[in-house]
Parts: C-alpha cells; sequence; structure tokens
C-alpha cells in the first residue's frame, strides 16, 4: 500500500519537474550557454518519512563555466537536509579532459531531529539488537578541494574539510550518552588519487574508476576524536546486449584509526545497503559491494535490478539485499527510487544521482 502510494508521488513529482525542464535554458552550444534545471520534490522514504523540498542545478550564470547544485528538503520524521556544491568548472563538463585546475566548495548540513542509535557495548551490539535509542543528530560538513589532472584521467585532490557533529537529547537511562561526546569537531586534510575512464559522470555506460581517499582528521577540542580515514574504491561500468543496458558494479573497503561515537563508519540505508536502517551497524572498517544492472524503458526513465552486499565488525554476518529501482534522467542530475529487500527488514528509498 505505501509502495502504491510512493510510486503516485514520485510519478507526479516527475511530471512537474520534467514540465519545468522544458524551459531549462540549453542550446546545442553546451559548454558556453546558460543552463538551468528544477526538480520539486514531493515523497516518502523509509528513513526520514513524507518529505518535501526542491532540488536546482545552475551552469555557467557566472560566465565562467562553473555550476551551483542547490538541495533543500524537509520530512516528517524530522530530517533537515541543506546542500550547496559550487564547482568550477562544473564537474560534468571538465570530465575526461585535461582542464588543468579546478576547484569544489561544499556544504552539507543534515540534521535528524529522531535518529536512530542501535544499542552497543564493547564495539558488539547487545544482546537485544532490537533496542533502539532516538536522538538527535546534527552534523555539517564545509569542504574546499581543489584537483588537478596530472593526465585527461589521471586526478589529484587536495583539500581540507570542517566537520561538526551535535547529539543530543539522548535517553538518560540509555546505553549512548555515556559512551558519546556530545559535540565533536574536526579539521581534516583531504589528499584523494583518482584514474577515471569513465565515458559521463552523470550516467556512466562504460569505463572504470579506481579512487584513493585519505583523511587526516584533527581534533579541534582536543579530545580523542582525531583519526586517520583511508578508502580505495573501484567502480566499472560496461554495456551488456545493447549500449544503453549497463552492468554497473561498485567495489569499497575503507578504515580508520580506533575513534568513539560519532565519528564511526556507519553501513546501512540511501548510500551503503539498501533495505536496512540508516546507520545500522556502525564500526572502525567495512567492506561494500553494489550490483546494478540499468535498463532504459521510455523517454527519460529507467530501472534497476540490483543487489547490495556488505559487511564489518558489527554486523552479524555478510548482509545481501536484493534492490529494485525507478530512475528519470535528467540533463544534469538523475532522480533515484530505490526499494531494497533484505532477510527481516525492507526500505524505500528517495535520493539524487546514482547510488555510484
Amino acid at each position: 500500500m505505501i509502495l502504491n502510494k510512493t510510486k503516485k508521488i514520485f510519478l507526479t513529482t516527475l511530471a512537474i519537474s520534467s514540465s519545468l525542464n522544458v524551459f531549462a535554458q540549453n542550446d546545442t552550444t553546451y559548454y558556453l550557454q546558460k543552463q538551468w534545471e528544477a526538480f520539486p520534490i514531493v515523497n516518502y522514504d523509509t528513513d526520514v518519512g513524507f518529505g518535501y523540498g526542491a532540488k536546482g542545478f545552475l551552469y555557467n550564470f557566472l560566465g565562467s563555466e562553473e555550476s551551483f547544485d542547490i538541495t533543500i528538503y524537509n520530512s516528517t520524521k524530522g530530517e533537515r537536509w541543506y546542500q550547496l556544491i559550487f564547482s568550477f568548472p562544473d564537474k560534468q563538463r571538465r570530465h575526461g579532459k585535461d582542464y588543468g585546475s579546478a576547484f569544489d566548495f561544499i556544504i552539507d548540513y543534515d540534521k535528524w531531529i529522531d535518529f536512530d542509535f542501535y544499542s552497543i557495548r564493547n564495539n558488539d551490539f547487545a544482546k537485544s539488537t532490537n533496542t533502539i535509542e532516538e536522538y538527535t543528530r546534527e552534523p555539517i560538513d564545509i569542504s574546499t578541494i581543489f584537483s588537478k589532472t596530472l593526465t585527461k584521467s589521471l586526478i589529484a585532490e587536495s583539500g581540507f574539510k570542517y566537520t561538526s557533529i551535535s547529539c543530543y537529547d539522548m535517553p538518560s537511562d540509555g546505553t549512548l550518552k555515556p559512551i558519546s561526546n556530545s559535540h565533536v569537531q574536526n579539521l581534516s586534510f583531504l589528499l584523494n588519487f583518482l584514474y577515471d575512464t569513465r565515458t559521463d559522470l552523470i550516467h556512466p555506460k562504460e569505463g572504470f574508476l579506481l579512487q584513493l581517499n585519505n583523511e587526516f582528521a584533527r581534533d579541534i577540542n582536543g579530545g580523542k576524536q582525531s583519526f586517520i580515514r583511508n578508502k580505495i574504491m573501484f567502480q566499472y561500468y560496461f554495456p551488456i546486449f545493447s549500449p544503453d543496458i549497463i552492468l554497473a558494479s561498485r567495489i569499497a573497503y575503507e578504515r580508520m584509526s580506533n575513534v568513539e561515537f560519532p565519528n564511526k563508519l556507519a553501513l546501512g540505508g540511501n548510500n551503503t545497503i539498501r533495505g536496512i536502517p540508516q546507520d545500522r551497524y556502525i564500526s572502525e572498517s567495512y567492506i561494500l559491494v553494489n550490483e546494478e544492472f540499468r535498463i532504459p524503458i521510455w523517454w527519460r526513465f529507467g530501472f534497476i535490478l540490483g543487489v547490495d552486499i556488505g559487511n564489518s565488525k558489527s554486523t552479524p554476518n555478510w548482509i545481501v539485499n536484493s534492490i529494485l529501482g525507478l530512475r528519470f534522467y535528467m540533463d544534469n542530475f538523475i532522480v533515484r527510487a530505490d526499494y531494497g529487500i533484505g532477510k527481516n527488514t525492507t526500505g524505500f528509498y528517495f535520493n539524487f544521482g546514482h547510488l555510484f
């Protein structure tokens, strides 16, 4: 019943969005003309409830091939998500070119008023794994990243990130309050390397990405939240049966030095393993595998069949969830809706861009 209702909301929103897209100022001079797209959001998501907001994309309004990507979103379960991404030049237009140097500035504020925490003791889940403690989680990330092409496919990135995470309104008798800092602040140095042969950033149909991320974070408050985080990720895309039916894969391994909650790595939810609750499992490392068949339907619509696989020190064993999804392809971003099916849980998710 909820899924059918969600589909109606999703399709209605897409109809409104496509109408707006007709008036976007796009023409044959792809790199020089001003372009814009708008997408009104009315949706349902398992983790955040019913939501509303808007997403907008502006290109070359300053006449320097820059882009502004803006998201504003609120939900009935208390998510307040506001994001601004400024790229100079725009990431999609510079992709696959020896562009020299580029600059990206990102502000991401994603407050959750009723965020679920699953009881942990000594990095192992308590015997009663169904125990859920609700609290308010208020993170903000501000990143400044400079990139330089060494070749058309080899890119080096460096930059700085400020992170602030506030956790409050925790149950007085819960397991979370005694083990967490109410407010952590980190200043990080970022150093990343990418070897990227993908044909496209928005909807790649062929090629691969090998990426190595390194983050060196210092606790500004002088506490125990300084850490080193390393991530290696491999993504590949190739057509099967026809040029438009794509097999897409992601394999990622991430680890970090020992830190206390709330800086730990998480599995579960919209961006990792669909079909289990958001941040269901947290630890200092994880392995993640995502596979999708991306198949066009009609006009701007497509669907996906996939599987999400993950494991970490806090998961009871390997998690394997089946995924069904719907896609709507706009010129500058993708709207996605996914339904994840797990052994004991399911979830419906709404977001922008391919998962990978």
